[in-house]
């Protein structure tokens, strides 16, 4: 099976090189046939100069870039269209993440087609984690979604999946709440997997910011409206 890792990348030049060293000796060690898919999400850094320069040492690297700052679900989105493997994951490129639980999560593919992880003990501010409760209760309550951890940055998909629960609304953070909903919809059931969450070494985190914050909101009741109102929803397409 051929693995197509998804990395939305914004503005970190300071963690990608041992994000992606990690990802690559990972591979090699466990004999996984693999590709890595950078997204430079219109990054003000030096991202961009960062992947093309990685990029160039190894085939199994691929690297997109958007002319502007499309939001994370963009980012996603671009990645896992352009994967070309039988299943296709995704990890934050912030560094906080640790491929290793990638290696718990493939074999449970075999007998399923979504396997998401959460994280045990976040190593985030406490606003943020507060933020992220009252998201996960809002979109309980809103799409019944019943999900530890919407918003972990580690998910593997069977490819064969995708285009039947492609985010279409969301382009910023509420892209897995979308997922799931659509998820929700098709019958398509998940199995999750607790993975490590360390602290970040270098950036910023942007899911707190109150233009994020705003975007998300605007596209839950988005997401809402086409579920339930409108009559020929893009849900159900």
């Amino acid at each position: 099976m051929k693995y197509s890792i998804v990395l939305p990348c914004f503005n970190e030049e300071g963690n990608l090189g041992q994000v992606i060293a990690d990802l690559l000796q990972f591979f090699d060690k466990n004999i996984i046939e693999g590709e890595i898919i950078a997204v430079n999400d219109g990054s003000t850094d030096d991202t961009g100069n960062v992947l093309d320069s990685i990029s160039k040492n190894y085939s199994r690297i691929i690297v997109i870039h958007h002319n502007e700052n499309r939001g994370y679900g963009s980012a996603l989105q671009t990645g896992f269209d352009a994967a070309t493997g039988d299943a296709i994951g995704m990890m934050d490129s912030d560094g906080q993440m640790c491929v290793e639980d990638l290696g718990k999560m493939m074999p449970l593919l075999r007998c399923n087609d979504v396997v998401v992880g959460y994280r045990v003990k976040r190593a985030d501010q406490f606003i943020r984690k507060v933020y992220m409760q009252i998201y996960r209760l809002i979109i309980r309550m809103v799409f019944g979604v019943r999900a530890r951890d919407i918003n972990c940055g580690m998910k593997i998909i069977n490819a064969k999946i995708w285009s039947q629960i492609r985010p279409r609304i969301a382009t910023g953070g509420s892209f897995f709440a979308e997922l799931f909903v659509r998820l929700r919809v098709a019958g398509i059931t998940w199995i999750e997997v607790p993975v490590h969450h360390y602290p970040r070494n270098s950036g910023m985190q942007t899911g707190a910011h109150p233009r994020t914050m705003f975007i998300i909101i605007k596209e839950i009741i988005l997401l809402r409206y086409e579920l339930f109102f409108k009559k020929n929803s893009k849900i159900n397409r």
